[in-house]
């Protein structure tokens, strides 16, 4: 049968990493764990007795390097499960967009430098002698530090949930500078 011009686009998109140096590609390997997930969760395994599908869960609590399935082509298996659901395609597209956010958001965490003391002790202005100083240090620590993280995740999420939702309800995804929604007025830009 063959895979279309739409589906090959869509798997070289899933399979490339972003523009940062925190940017995630993403090989066969895992690509195939994804599909397999897929095929679980749809309860395909019937169509599939040569593949072990004796995986681990996908929001599970092992190292997310492992998710993988070794020994599939991983073109055959698409092809084949295109076959028997003509929208997989979109599921996987979705599937490996968010694989790619958690495995750069884990990457986040384990590059991004903790706060100093420069950055948090002005805002210890606005709080001393509310508190001693000693736990105020403490505090403004702890604060910024989980504002950091957090912060980073929310701009993460919704990098990540904006396409898979368009997605989802059968829409397309855009960048605000390619939107063709804009904003009333003269300098009518983005959205």
């Amino acid at each position: 049968m063959g895979l279309t011009v739409n589906q090959r686009s869509l798997i070289t998109k899933a399979k490339t990493g972003g523009g940062s140096d925190l940017g995630v590609s993403l090989d066969d390997q895992v690509c195939c764990y994804l599909l397999a997930t897929i095929v679980k969760d749809l309860k395909l395994e019937a169509h599939f007795p040569a593949i072990a599908l004796e995986l681990p869960s996908f929001f599970g609590t092992q190292d997310l390097q492992s998710l993988r399935l070794e020994r599939v082509d991983f073109y055959e298996f698409f092809e084949k499960l295109v076959g028997i659901r003509h929208d997989i395609d979109t599921y996987f597209f979705c599937l490996a967009i968010l694989h790619k956010a958690r495995l750069k958001y884990q990457r986040i965490l384990q590059s991004q430098a903790l706060p100093t003391i420069d950055q948090v002790g002005p805002r210890g202005l606005l709080q001393y002698g509310t508190i001693s100083t000693q736990a105020l240090v403490g505090f403004l620590f702890w604060r910024k530090w989980m504002f950091d993280i957090d912060n980073r995740a929310g701009q993460e999420t919704g990098y990540v949930f904006e396409p898979i939702i368009a997605y989802a309800i059968g829409g397309v995804p855009y960048s605000a500078k390619k939107s063709p929604v804009k904003r009333g007025g003269q300098d009518a830009q983005g959205r």
